[in-house]
């Protein structure tokens, strides 16, 4: 009799384990796939921060004293804003304009808007700064979306 006992309690315990597998799974898969999209935002965050800060460079260094090298005015924004966008491979396409460029003379605690860069030798030592917030969606339903967020790059004006 005691063995029938213990045989009949193992066939009530047989499914036992997949109904834990399923409940523990969605909290299991949430946190895989949120790493996951951690992840993707965080690569396409660094890409966007350094296609800011080679936009900023290229206004910095390389439109002074320039001709044409207007940062607006156009969606593409100019040199400096192809520049940007360029820089941005291979989120290129979810780069979310338009741009600002300001020019700060005082140590980046007031800044202008600017649509030369640093151009002629007045505004070598100032600050040239590229800005924009940017939008990141998420991939996945059960995971928050990281919303907008700024991406800023500054450089000297040489």
């Amino acid at each position: 009799m005691h063995m029938r006992r213990s045989s009949l309690l193992l066939r009530r315990e047989d499914g036992a384990a997949a109904v834990e597998f399923a409940l523990i799974s969605v909290l299991l898969f949430t946190v895989l796939f949120g790493i996951i999209q951690y992840g993707i935002w965080l690569s396409e965050y660094e890409v966007y921060q350094g296609a800011a800060r080679e936009g900023a460079r290229f206004g910095a260094v390389r439109c002074g004293n320039t001709a044409g090298c207007q940062v607006s005015g156009t969606p593409s924004m100019g040199p400096v804003g192809d520049r940007i966008t360029l820089a941005a491979r291979p989120y290129q396409d979810r780069v979310t304009t338009p741009f600002t460029f300001e020019i700060s003379s005082n140590g980046g605690s007031s800044w202008a808007p600017t649509t030369t860069g640093c151009t002629g030798g007045a505004t070598i030592g100032n600050l040239f700064r590229v800005s924009w917030t940017q939008h990141f969606d998420n991939l996945f339903a059960l995971i928050p979306s990281f919303g907008d967020h700024d991406i800023e790059g500054v450089f000297r004006c040489e």
